[in-house]
């Protein structure tokens, strides 16, 4: 961008830049509820599944934790980092 006249002390120089694009992974309100069901205003309640019937890596990084009773149906869990079960 060239200014037909410089700029001087205070002056703004506002640019807005338009562009298309569209929001990926995202839940409709249906998927949302299911995924993170609604357990009472200012619940600290969050639920999880029992069975782990997907393969899972926990990141050294990474802090993993669940609630028990835990299944796992076929499935290996790889501890890097560390994983409470409660």
């Amino acid at each position: 961008m060239v200014l037909v006249t410089g700029a001087s002390l205070n002056d703004v120089v506002e640019m807005v830049s338009y562009d298309v694009f569209s929001v990926a992974n995202s839940y409709t309100k249906a998927d949302s509820d299911t995924r993170y069901p609604f357990k009472g205003n200012n619940s600290i309640i969050r639920l999880n599944g029992q069975t782990i019937s997907a393969d899972i890596t926990i990141d050294s990084d990474e802090n993993g934790v669940s609630a028990g009773p835990i299944t796992q149906d076929n499935a290996t869990v790889t501890v890097n980092g560390y994983w409470s079960i409660v």
